[in-house]
């Protein structure tokens, strides 16, 4: 499994030490903001949407660590 602390870390590392004048760089790294940000936001409503019935989704939820795919 990745270690996604250790891996962000030097991702991070790597984006520092390229040249910040770099335009195709920082539009990446702004549009991948902006995907994250997305992203959470999908998150925040489905979870607001579904919070009351949460235990029953959860039920379907089948553990990885179980042999579940």
């Amino acid at each position: 499994m990745i270690d996604e602390g250790r891996t962000s870390s030097i991702i991070h590392s790597i984006i520092e030490a390229i040249a910040q004048d770099d335009r195709m760089l920082q539009h990446d790294v702004e549009r991948l903001k902006a995907v994250k940000s997305a992203r959470a936001g999908r998150a925040q409503e489905y979870f607001s949407q579904n919070a009351e019935k949460w235990e029953e989704i959860r039920k379907h939820h089948v553990s990885e660590a179980k042999g579940g795919s």
